[in-house]
């Protein structure tokens, strides 16, 4: 038997998931998470190495190996397709296509690609780059707490295997929308094949921001109503009405943060519609602010 742990960075808090491999099967045996506490007089970095140490040591997380993956806000991705499904042709087309699509020296990125599958004829390859700095730092941040991860993935693109998991229908379109703390990430699925992936810079830090610039408190104040109240005005529904006035004013604020980032990812649906003629059939949301009352 051997232990695994999946290990989520976030901006927000640190989770760990432990599983157990047998011989034939995964078996879940915990999971924890620890909030990153906001330190003024150190760096965001340091924040975060040290929410690790506690994590790891309160709850005496040993593992034969690790796996984790790093924010999709700091890769880019492009879903290329070849007419040709030779696997050498393609790792060479692939760094061809790219060549001229990034704003940095490809020298100065790490590139990696996966055939993911058949798509009218044609071999659908998802490919990923990030600069080598950030994969430097963020591999150190790992080491100093010793840790060398086995497989490093990319958090948003991680979604993607849930697929098999979610009962979608043989041609029909499916969004996986996460709305964490700083972004929203989407993932556009069709016969069990990746059409598209956004990474949107608005998530749950936003509402809290725009909580504590309205009502002018700062920013723990804020977080600790939003989710105190976690709900939003919906006209019509009767949510207003169960609300105290103060409660109310925090829910309304709530809503119109919530505005941008529903606009953006109305923008990112219908793009797809357009260039693909193809609807979405309904969208599986995930994320700690997918949790807010009434945002589905």
């Amino acid at each position: 038997m051997q232990k695994i742990i999946g290990l989520d960075i976030g901006s927000y808090s640190i989770k760990a998931v432990e599983i157990l491999s047998h011989f034939k099967s995964y078996e879940i045996s915990n999971h924890y998470e620890k909030i990153i506490t906001q330190d003024d007089d150190l760096p965001k970095d340091e924040q975060i190495v040290r929410c690790m140490q506690q994590l790891f040591a309160e709850n005496k997380i040993k593992a034969d190996r690790i796996i984790s993956a790093m924010p999709g806000q700091h890769t880019s991705s492009r879903i290329l397709s070849f007419n040709f499904t030779d696997h050498k042709k393609i790792e060479a087309a692939v760094y061809s296509e790219i060549e001229d699509m990034v704003p940095y020296s490809i020298e100065d990125m790490i590139v990696d690609h996966q055939i993911i599958g058949t798509f009218n004829k044609k071999t659908t390859v998802l490919a990923v780059m990030t600069r080598k700095e950030f994969v430097a730092s963020f591999l150190d941040k790992l080491q100093k707490i010793d840790i060398d991860p086995k497989i490093v993935d990319i958090d948003s693109l991680a979604f993607y295997n849930l697929c098999p998991y979610l009962g979608m229908k043989e041609g029909k379109c499916y969004g996986i929308v996460d709305i964490g703390h700083e972004k929203t990430s989407v993932c556009i699925v069709q016969n069990g094949v990746l059409r598209m992936f956004r990474s949107l810079n608005l998530g749950g830090r936003y509402l809290t921001e725009h909580i504590a610039q309205d009502l002018e408190i700062n920013y723990a104040e804020a977080q600790n109503l939003k989710h105190e109240i976690n709900s939003v005005i919906q006209k019509g529904a009767g949510s207003e009405v169960s609300l105290s006035k103060k409660d109310r004013e925090v829910a309304e604020r709530i809503t119109a943060a919530l505005h941008p980032i529903c606009k953006s990812l109305s923008r990112t649906l219908y793009a797809f519609k357009s260039w693909e003629k193809a609807p979405i059939e309904s969208l599986f949301l995930s994320g700690g602010t997918s949790l807010i009352r009434g945002l589905d």
